[in-house]
């Protein structure tokens, strides 16, 4: 054993005295609701650590496998641990714009124990207790609860959460959402966004919405876990189906306007050319017009997105946008990211 691995081997060994669960093994891709997330035992990391030549290897094996740092602090509710499930609209990539909306806790069913290796005391995921909700379906009581009952408990919305940390005496604020929780998950979104915006295709009809998932720690720090195209939309409480249903309105309203906006241009131009350049039918069909290379140049800048004031969204819409690179300086992240870091 060399240096470095003696270093990271006593390394680890401190870490694993303190925590029960160090790590997560994830499937990396093609997998959803916590079928493939599974806490790592201490065989299977020496295994990796061999296997992976301690890190050195990561990336150059083609295994679809992502391990996560477990965080070994949560917070908990009334014993449970929680996450929550935010939503984030990349609107367009040409240029870059994105929208944040709320979401919402999803609550263990279970009081949580470090050294469990139940999954459902240790994940959060709704679907991970369907057969729970199909025993309630079929009229059986869990514990007492029916149905709906088990979903309200699950699924926490972020005044309930407010209202139990002041009522616990973990925040003073009042306003703790708007002051620290809603600005800390805007800024993560906007980080991850930018840390990946390389690999995007840059094309105006393009956009994507996501299930974006966090923690929170004892300290209130606030744990990035994973970001995932598709999000569930199903096995809402009663409250939670109006939440969501309001949410993918404002959802549509964006990606409309955006069409409409982009749309309002493109055919402004199209008037405009036909109004000031010569146009003609080529021997073969095709379209010719004088100073095409100014007038494709136009088109592309034109058919960048962007709302135009009319089509603004409505003040009800429950998106508030983060990162718009039709702005400039601080303006681009809605004030959000300090200058000095720009």
């Amino acid at each position: 054993m060399n240096t470095d691995e003696y270093r990271i081997e006593t390394e680890m060994m401190a870490i694993e005295m303190k925590r029960e669960i160090v790590f997560i093994k994830k499937i990396a891709a093609g997998s959803h609701r916590g079928e493939g997330v599974f806490p790592l035992t201490t065989e299977e990391e020496k295994v990796l650590r061999k296997e992976y030549k301690n890190g050195a290897l990561c990336g150059e094996r083609s295994n679809a496998i992502i391990v996560q740092n477990y965080v070994h602090n949560p917070l908990l509710l009334e014993g449970r641990k929680f996450d929550f499930r935010m939503y984030m609209v990349i609107a367009s990539t040409n240029p870059l714009i994105v929208y944040y909306h709320d979401g919402f806790l999803r609550v263990s069913l279970f009081g949580y124990s470090a050294n469990s290796t139940d999954k459902k005391v240790l994940l959060t995921n709704l679907a991970l207790n369907n057969d729970i909700y199909r025993d309630a379906q079929s009229g059986q009581l869990v514990d007492g609860r029916d149905e709906e009952d088990l979903k309200l408990a699950q699924q926490w919305s972020f005044e309930r959460l407010q209202n139990y940390l002041l009522a616990e005496g973990i925040v003073k604020d009042q306003n703790w959402l708007d002051n620290y929780l809603r600005p800390e998950l805007k800024r993560a979104m906007i980080h991850l966004v930018r840390m990946s915006a390389e690999k995007f295709l840059k094309h105006s009809s393009v956009w994507e919405f996501y299930g974006v998932d966090f923690m929170l720690d004892q300290d209130l720090t606030l744990w990035f876990i994973e970001a995932n195209t598709d999000p569930a939309l199903d096995g809402y409480s009663i409250p939670m189906e109006k939440f969501i249903a309001k949410m993918l309105k404002d959802h549509f309203e964006i990606a409309y306007n955006m069409l409409k906006s982009r749309m309002k241009r493109v055919v402004m131009l199209i008037n405009n050319i036909v109004e000031h350049e010569k146009v003609s039918i080529g021997e073969e069909g095709e379209v010719e017009i004088e100073n095409f290379g100014a007038w494709k140049k136009a088109f592309d800048k034109v058919s960048m997105n962007g709302l135009e004031p009319e089509f603004e969204l409505s003040r009800d819409n429950g998106y508030s946008k983060i990162l718009d690179d039709n702005l400039k300086g601080v303006d681009i992240y809605s004030g959000l990211i300090d200058p000095q870091c720009l």
